[in-house]
């Protein structure tokens, strides 16, 4: 189960009922909210199918929505797979870093 906050992250419990925090991605400038729950959710699966933990499935999918965010819904063209990894790497040591 998830539960999206926007901008103040996310709740989270996997089926042994682990809790699991995480900050929103606030690293860019707010443009626009519509879409973003449907881009994280499409984040999420992705990860999930691909095999990733339900962690770096999480923080990827956090990333989605919030670049989602960066423009006006169909004219975010910017952020393509390769560019949510460069985030993901620097998003994910930087939620370690609060969680130390």
């Amino acid at each position: 189960m998830v539960i999206t906050k926007g901008k103040d992250g996310l709740v989270a419990l996997d089926h042994e009922k682990k809790r699991v925090e995480l900050p929103g991605y606030n690293s860019l400038p707010y443009v626009d909210g519509n879409g973003a729950g449907d881009s994280f959710c499409a984040g999420l699966g992705m990860m999930l199918s691909e095999g990733k933990s339900n962690l770096e499935a999480l923080l990827f999918a956090t990333i989605c929505g919030g670049v989602a965010c960066t423009d006006y819904p169909l004219f975010n063209r910017s952020y393509d797979r390769k560019a949510i990894e460069t985030i993901f790497d620097e998003f994910q040591v930087m939620v370690k870093g609060q969680s130390d």
